[in-house]
């Protein structure tokens, strides 16, 4: 990761991450390229951050890398402890590139080459896949990890899961060591900024927790005491005993008496739908609250906090776009799945 040049000042970077927004693939830009239903228009507002569609197993990756690029470029003008904010939200792609490899190593016979997912950034710390995934057993596959500051707290993991293969559960796990050390970070930031960096980071693990207590719920239907163990300490409403309670409650009403109105009010119009609406819903929510700490003129310090997570949800709109006009559906149904939907700005 490359060292911070400068702290600049808040009023300039304010402008500087609007600007940078403004030239960004979001909002009624991406929506409109959306409507089109012509992928060729997506492939020319791609084009210029590196992404060709015809290579289409490597859209989203290409997408990544130019998030990373992004958001490291504007790492290097903060001050140390933002910095370290920036250089843990961009830290999620090397977890996301271990669950991956331990996904491939355990289940080699998949379709599409793991060199295609794995995100390759001179900003993410650097890892041996070929050695990763010749690994026989798990000594050898801790051996050949590099040194992390979780790597202690991996080794357990590893051996769980070379024993039940449970790939759900290793990668809970792997969350919450992600979000200990990014909660960390987001403590450590300065006085005018810390608020904010906590109050989305905590946000998103309370919508994390949702998820995961959903999919076991319609998916993989864990005991209680089991889910209870994956979920990510730290969150911003949702404490360890309301989880507990929504995860064991019988039906869909009696959950939804458990959660903040916040949380139920996303939830209870989407009683019924297909699980992917009520997880979008969870996550538009955190959209919708980054933007308006972005767009908070009287408080320019949280737009720093807030820019991270606008371009990370626009680069997952992006390759949700792609997908959808790939596969020819309805600009409705496009809309759906993407963060945000029809409510962006």
């Amino acid at each position: 990761m490359q060292k911070v040049l400068s702290a600049l000042g808040t009023d300039f970077l304010f402008a500087k991450l609007h600007g940078m927004w403004a030239k960004a693939l979001a909002g009624d830009g991406l929506r409109r390229l959306a409507e089109t239903g012509k992928i060729e228009a997506l492939a020319r507002a791609l084009a210029p951050l590196g992404v060709d569609v015809g290579r289409r197993a490597e859209v989203q990756r290409s997408l990544t890398q130019y998030l990373i690029g992004e958001l490291a470029s504007v790492m290097r003008l903060t001050d140390a402890h933002t910095a370290t904010f920036y250089e843990r939200f961009i830290e999620r792609y090397f977890f996301e590139n271990l669950k991956t490899i331990l996904h491939y190593h355990h289940f080699p016979d998949q379709e599409v080459g793991i060199e295609s997912l794995l995100i390759d950034s001179p900003h993410l710390p650097q890892v041996d896949a070929d050695a990763l995934l010749a690994a026989r057993n798990v000594n050898q596959f801790y051996r050949h990890f590099p040194e992390h500051a979780v790597k202690r707290e991996l080794l357990p993991i590893l051996v769980e899961l070379a024993d039940t293969r449970d790939l759900f559960v290793a990668e809970c796990q792997l969350d919450q060591l992600y979000y200990d050390t990014f909660l960390r970070a987001a403590q450590r930031l300065t006085p005018s900024t810390r608020g904010f960096g906590i109050e989305l980071l905590r946000t998103e693990i309370d919508l994390n927790n949702l998820i995961v207590a959903m999919r076991n719920a319609h998916i993989y239907e864990m005991p209680t005491e089991t889910v209870v163990g994956l979920f990510i300490p730290g969150g911003l409403l949702l404490h360890a005993g309301m989880l507990e309670r929504f995860a064991a409650a019988p039906d869909v009403e009696a959950a939804l008496a458990v959660l903040p109105p916040v949380y139920a009010r996303i939830l209870a119009p989407l009683t019924g739908a297909e699980l992917y609406l009520s997880e979008n819903a969870l996550v538009s929510s955190l959209y919708r609250k980054a933007q308006m700490m972005f767009r908070d003129y009287n408080k320019p310090a949280a737009s720093v906090l807030a820019f991270p997570f606008l371009m990370r949800f626009e680069v997952l709109n992006a390759g949700r776009v792609f997908e959808g006009l790939r596969f020819g559906l309805a600009t409705d149904e496009i809309l759906s799945m993407m963060i945000g939907g029809s409510r962006h700005a």
